[in-house]
Protein backbone atom coordinates (compact mmCIF):
# COMPACT_ATOMS: atom_id res chain seq x y z
CA UNK A 1 0.00 0.00 0.00
CA UNK A 2 1.25 3.37 -0.87
CA UNK A 3 1.41 6.33 1.53
CA UNK A 4 -1.08 8.77 1.79
CA UNK A 5 0.68 11.95 1.00
CA UNK A 6 4.00 12.71 0.58
CA UNK A 7 5.44 16.20 1.21
CA UNK A 8 9.35 17.04 -0.69
CA UNK A 9 11.24 20.37 -0.16
CA UNK A 10 14.83 21.38 0.32
CA UNK A 11 15.69 21.33 3.96
CA UNK A 12 14.99 24.64 5.39
CA UNK A 13 17.74 25.13 7.70
CA UNK A 14 20.42 23.92 5.02
CA UNK A 15 18.85 24.09 1.49
CA UNK A 16 21.67 23.47 -0.27
CA UNK A 17 23.21 20.08 1.05
CA UNK A 18 19.54 18.12 2.29
CA UNK A 19 16.40 17.44 1.02
CA UNK A 20 13.28 16.46 3.30
CA UNK A 21 10.63 13.94 2.58
CA UNK A 22 7.61 13.73 4.57
CA UNK A 23 5.70 10.21 4.14
CA UNK A 24 2.37 9.90 5.89
CA UNK A 25 1.92 7.02 7.49
CA UNK A 26 -1.47 6.53 9.07
CA UNK A 27 -1.38 4.51 12.52
CA UNK A 28 2.52 4.83 13.11
CA UNK A 29 3.78 5.88 16.47
CA UNK A 30 6.94 7.34 17.54
CA UNK A 31 8.71 5.64 20.56
CA UNK A 32 9.84 7.87 23.22
CA UNK A 33 13.43 7.84 22.35
CA UNK A 34 13.59 7.27 18.79
CA UNK A 35 12.36 4.53 16.43
CA UNK A 36 8.56 3.20 15.83
CA UNK A 37 6.90 1.89 18.70
CA UNK A 38 4.33 -0.24 16.96
CA UNK A 39 6.33 -0.92 13.45
CA UNK A 40 9.36 -1.31 11.52
CA UNK A 41 11.04 1.19 9.36
CA UNK A 42 13.22 0.37 6.89
CA UNK A 43 15.16 2.65 4.12
CA UNK A 44 17.16 1.35 1.57
CA UNK A 45 19.35 4.38 -0.19
CA UNK A 46 21.17 4.63 -3.61
CA UNK A 47 22.70 6.98 -5.38
CA UNK A 48 19.58 7.99 -7.58
CA UNK A 49 16.81 6.66 -5.82
CA UNK A 50 15.48 4.94 -3.16
CA UNK A 51 13.03 2.74 -1.45
CA UNK A 52 10.91 3.35 2.11
CA UNK A 53 9.13 0.31 3.51
CA UNK A 54 7.08 1.06 6.63
CA UNK A 55 5.13 -2.27 8.56
CA UNK A 56 3.16 -0.76 11.24
CA UNK A 57 1.63 -3.37 13.53
CA UNK A 58 -1.36 -3.08 15.65
CA UNK A 59 -3.09 -5.84 17.35
CA UNK A 60 -2.95 -9.20 15.00
CA UNK A 61 -3.18 -6.80 11.74
CA UNK A 62 -0.17 -5.76 9.92
CA UNK A 63 0.00 -2.84 7.29
CA UNK A 64 3.12 -2.38 4.87
CA UNK A 65 3.56 0.81 3.44
CA UNK A 66 6.70 1.55 0.60
CA UNK A 67 7.48 4.53 -1.09
CA UNK A 68 9.81 4.36 -3.98
CA UNK A 69 11.63 6.71 -5.85
CA UNK A 70 13.48 5.75 -9.25
CA UNK A 71 14.63 9.10 -10.09
CA UNK A 72 16.06 11.88 -7.73
CA UNK A 73 16.99 15.14 -9.56
CA UNK A 74 21.09 14.76 -7.91
CA UNK A 75 22.80 12.06 -6.40
CA UNK A 76 22.44 11.37 -2.75
CA UNK A 77 24.82 10.59 -0.17
CA UNK A 78 24.26 7.14 0.70
CA UNK A 79 25.96 6.99 4.20
CA UNK A 80 25.14 8.46 7.35
CA UNK A 81 24.65 11.69 6.54
CA UNK A 82 21.59 11.05 5.33
CA UNK A 83 18.88 9.70 7.94
CA UNK A 84 15.16 9.42 9.03
CA UNK A 85 13.13 10.26 11.67
CA UNK A 86 9.88 8.40 13.12
CA UNK A 87 7.10 10.86 13.92
CA UNK A 88 3.45 10.14 15.15
CA UNK A 89 1.83 9.48 11.70
CA UNK A 90 5.10 10.08 9.44
CA UNK A 91 8.49 9.34 8.60
CA UNK A 92 11.04 12.07 7.93
CA UNK A 93 13.86 11.55 5.19
CA UNK A 94 16.60 13.98 5.48
CA UNK A 95 18.48 13.37 2.01
CA UNK A 96 22.18 14.49 2.13
CA UNK A 97 22.66 15.88 -1.14
CA UNK A 98 26.14 14.74 -3.04
CA UNK A 99 26.49 18.56 -4.57
CA UNK A 100 25.22 21.08 -2.43
CA UNK A 101 22.26 22.68 -4.51
CA UNK A 102 18.88 23.46 -4.15
CA UNK A 103 16.29 21.23 -5.56
CA UNK A 104 13.48 23.69 -5.33
CA UNK A 105 12.60 24.11 -9.29
CA UNK A 106 13.31 20.74 -10.15
CA UNK A 107 11.12 19.55 -7.22
CA UNK A 108 8.34 22.53 -7.71
CA UNK A 109 8.24 21.19 -11.83
CA UNK A 110 8.60 17.74 -12.01
CA UNK A 111 8.38 16.46 -8.44
CA UNK A 112 9.92 13.16 -7.28
CA UNK A 113 9.75 10.17 -10.13
CA UNK A 114 8.00 6.91 -8.01
CA UNK A 115 8.88 3.65 -9.13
Amino acid sequence: MSPVTVEYHDDKKDPDNYVCICVDIPKLRKKLFGGAANGDVMLDLKERSFTLTVIVREKEKRQKYVYAIKQLPEEISTGSSSSYKVNDGEVVLKLHKAKPASWARYLSMSGLETA
